[in-house]
């Protein structure tokens, strides 16, 4: 078993960071600059220019089938520059389950998000901490379609995005991904409340009318789909948390060497050096959790991938968020001022935690479902 990142997730994610660290100096991480739209538009537009979404789109439309472990890299390069770019909806929530179970209807759609013309994202929750096994949104059949209705949470770039790929229970059977275009009667995005600067929504669809082909997979694959779906959105948050904290505990760790107290710094306290020892054990265990879940999502593994993902996202809940506490704490007072980047990581992190629904759904949704054979 080898986690190593194969050439193309290095060079991809290389290529994300380079492009990044150009555009993202800290004094923008740390600015109001991205807040009116939510993320940089010279940052996504260099990574488009240079091809990174692109490549999660098939052979056939130019890509280059980038796979889990690619997505992986690229989003904790997003993550460790603050996450001011929309790579988790685009990329994660969007692109990568249209490219493999979209079709002709949706070519021109992929292809604009690819080349940063449109927004994707998708809806990954509902209210109560439900996610898409257990999803309670309906999809009722009609001539020609379904009539979808329901409610979803923590919608990135929902009221921005061109198009937001749903999950519904079809009639009284499983769950399918519905590709629902913004701007349909019945369909109303209105803003959530998150810690973070991201633009996220909570959308009502009341009696929302979509044609067939809005139904990513056939037969089969529609649940193949779903679950795709469902797993590579939990490991693009949790990627990302774990490129939030990665970028936090750098920051703490150069504070800590620098600030003194007492005349000694403040590395040299045993209690400190404690902490930080906690917060990178945190770091450590969820990065290697997303590592070998991107990896089994790459080789098809979906069980252990949906076990490891489990084990992340509880991960992320219950280690990430206090750790990132930690890192602010040691900073003291520099931690809560706004003009200092790790607020973007900080508020990052707690933003994602309360997407995951917290320890408590974490441990529900592995009971539940993860661990079944």
């Amino acid at each position: 078993m080898d986690f190593r990142l194969d050439e193309t997730a290095e060079t991809l994610g290389d290529l994300t960071g380079q492009i990044l660290g150009r555009e993202l100096p800290d004094t923008i991480i740390a600015s109001s600059e991205c807040e009116s739209d939510g993320y940089s538009r010279s940052a996504w537009q260099g990574l488009v220019e240079a091809g990174v979404p692109e490549a999660f789109l098939t052979g056939t439309l130019g890509g280059a089938d980038a796979d889990h472990t690619v997505l992986a890299a690229v989003l904790r390069q997003v993550a460790l520059y603050g996450g001011l770019v929309p790579a988790l909806p685009v990329l994660a929530f969007g692109l990568q389950s249209l490219a493999r179970y979209g079709g002709e209807p949706h070519r021109d759609l992929m292809v604009r998000a690819a080349k940063g013309q449109a927004l994707l994202t998708g809806a990954l929750c509902e209210p109560g901490g439900r996610r898409v096994a257990d999803a309670a949104t309906r999809a009722e059949p009609i001539p020609g379609g379904f009539r979808l209705s329901g409610v979803k949470s923590f919608v990135r770039f929902g009221e921005e995005a061109e198009a937001i790929l749903v999950p519904a229970r079809i009639g009284d059977g499983g769950v399918g991904i519905f590709v629902v275009p913004a701007g349909l009667g019945g369909l109303t995005p209105a803003e959530h409340p998150v810690p973070d600067h991201v633009p996220t929504a909570r959308v009502g669809l009341d009696a929302v009318t979509v044609p067939e082909h809005a139904l990513l997979g056939e037969g089969e694959r529609v649940a193949e789909a779903a679950e795709h779906f469902e797993l590579t959105a939990l490991l693009g948050l949790c990627a990302t948390a774990s490129g939030l904290l990665e970028r936090a505990m750098t920051l703490t760790a150069g504070h800590i060497r620098t600030r003194k107290q007492f005349g000694r710094a403040l590395a040299e306290f045993q209690a400190v050096t404690m902490q930080i020892a906690d917060v990178f054990v945190a770091h450590r265990t969820l990065e290697n959790s997303c590592l070998a879940a991107a990896w089994q999502l790459s080789t098809g593994r979906t069980l252990q991938a949906r076990r490891s993902l489990s084990a992340a996202a509880y991960l992320v809940c219950h280690d990430l968020v206090p750790a990132l506490f930690t890192c602010q704490h040691l900073h003291g007072g520099t931690g809560l001022d706004l003009d200092h980047p790790l607020h973007r990581y900080f508020t990052g992190g707690l933003a994602i935690g309360q997407i995951l629904g917290g320890t408590e759904a974490c441990l529900d949704a592995a009971a539940g479902r993860a661990w079944a054979s």
